[in-house]
């Protein structure tokens, strides 16, 4: 007998990111869903002295729809619905967020524009890599 693969049942109660696709097919964040009501994720105890971390610093300087999909990623994750993640690990990715986010405002702020998910490619990855670097977190 093989292996039988086991399917995770959807919680419709898990976050989700409100979203639609353009005449591009490209995903758009959808504007009234930002920012949500609830901007902190409580982690509750764990192995770190976090216990907390709040996405609000990050909503209002351009780079909303970003800011929202990460905080949903980060409450799927928390929820158990995409991955069976320790809560020490959340911390750590909300962690890495931050220096990711304040990276991403900094380059709204020099474009002087909204920068949505279409702007997280290539270059902006290499430039965040390098942003990593100049302050040693690498």
């Amino acid at each position: 007998m093989g292996k039988r693969k086991i399917y995770i049942e959807t919680d419709l109660d898990i976050p989700q990111v409100e979203h639609r696709h353009d005449h591009d097919r490209l995903v758009v964040v959808i504007p009234d869903a930002i920012p949500p009501a609830n901007t902190r994720i409580a982690y509750g105890r764990n192995a770190t002295r976090k216990r907390s971390f709040d996405f609000s610093r990050w909503y209002g300087v351009n780079i909303d729809s970003i800011t929202y999909s990460c905080q949903r990623q980060i409450e799927r994750f928390q929820a158990g619905q995409d991955a069976e993640i320790e809560t020490s690990t959340l911390t750590g990715y909300c962690t890495s967020l931050r220096y990711f986010l304040d990276y991403v405002a900094l380059r709204a702020a020099a474009f002087r524009r909204e920068m949505t998910l279409t702007d997280i490619d290539r270059e902006l990855i290499d430039g965040y890599i390098g942003f990593l670097g100049d302050r040693g977190k690498l």
